[in-house]
């Protein structure tokens, strides 16, 4: 078992941060002081061209072929909304005739969009397993090819997780520890890590912005290396004037770079 972890010498670090939320420039003034990279936040939303309902558990299987996987910023959630505007959008119709869209990104506080892309190609057959988080904006999604199994997977974990333990095979994830605060009037703000888990047995524990290789898979026809990425591990205070910066986000992707 391979082990990752950050340092923890950042702890204690002034932030920089002037009003009780962020901004660019204090974020990164973060970045450049703790090493992070590029924190930012996460989109995730689905559509489909007619009504469908969730299954039981309140999940969405979506079993069918790649139509096409794309640069786009529509609206697509008629049937999860999308809290904000997606940058690129797959598109997968399934055996029943059933369109559906899922649209996801990777906002960047510093560099923009910086959204890795679902690699499949049209007539391609994939699995795509879609969560609702239970706070609006939160939800999940993964992909796993019929061949190379898990593609990608992406959390938007706004206020709550999407994702359930079992919904990714290959990995599991947890709250890591806290590694910075500043104090304000309003509260505190704590930026922490997500701890990942592979099926391999790798273990990552990542702070925001960070990225690492890991091998999710113990087949040996699946041994491809894939890239983890934590999006953003920030706890805003809910006594913050500004609602919509109440919010605690705990976003990641891991994609196959094919």
């Amino acid at each position: 078992m391979r082990r990752l972890r950050l340092p923890l010498a950042i702890a204690g670090l002034s932030f920089g941060l002037s009003a009780c939320g962020f901004g660019p420039t204090a974020l990164m003034v973060w970045a450049n002081q703790t090493n992070f990279g590029h924190i930012g936040t996460s989109v995730v939303c689905l559509g489909a061209n007619q009504a469908v309902s969730a299954e039981e558990d309140g999940a969405y299987r979506i079993s069918g072929t790649v139509l096409r996987e794309q640069a786009s910023e529509n609206n697509i959630g008629n049937l999860d909304a999308c809290w904000g505007a997606p940058s690129r959008v797959l598109t997968v119709e399934d055996e029943q005739g059933v369109v559906w869209k899922v649209g996801y990104r990777w906002q960047s506080n510093s560099l923009g969009d910086t959204t890795p892309e679902v690699r499949v190609s049209p007539g391609e057959a994939i699995e795509v397993l879609y969560r609702p988080g239970e706070l609006q904006g939160a939800a999940g999604f993964a992909v796993h090819h019929a061949e190379d199994g898990l593609l990608y997977a992406m959390e938007s974990g706004r206020g709550t997780t999407g994702l359930e333990a079992q919904d990714i095979p290959e990995l599991t994830v947890e709250r890591g520890q806290t590694v910075g605060v500043e104090d304000l009037d309003c509260g505190e703000i704590q930026a922490e890590t997500i701890v990942f888990v592979s099926q391999t047995g790798d273990e990552a524990e990542l702070g925001p912005g960070e990225d690492t290789p890991m091998e999710v898979s113990t087949d040996p026809e699946l041994s491809t290396i894939l890239t983890l990425c934590n999006i953003n591990a920030v706890e805003v205070p809910l006594s913050c004037e500004e609602p919509t910066q109440a919010q605690t986000e705990h976003s990641w992707v891991l994609f196959n770079p094919r």
